[in-house]
């Protein structure tokens, strides 16, 4: 799979999106929503890299 070649348009369809939330919703809502979003990939990060370290320690003891 090839990466798209204008990272562009996900910025502008994001700013959009955000816009759009931020018109119809009230403020607390879209904070509180975009607050948990944050939090939740943060986590998934964390865990994808101490998955990684754990792997990379376990293939280094094999040898």
């Amino acid at each position: 799979m090839g990466k798209s070649q204008n990272p562009y348009k996900y910025i502008i369809f994001g700013l959009v999106s955000l816009i759009g939330l931020f018109s119809f919703l009230p403020g607390e809502f879209v904070i509180s929503t975009l607050l948990f979003a944050a939090v939740t990939y943060g986590g998934v990060l964390m865990i994808q890299s101490a998955i990684a370290r754990d792997l990379k320690t376990k293939k280094t003891n094999k040898t």
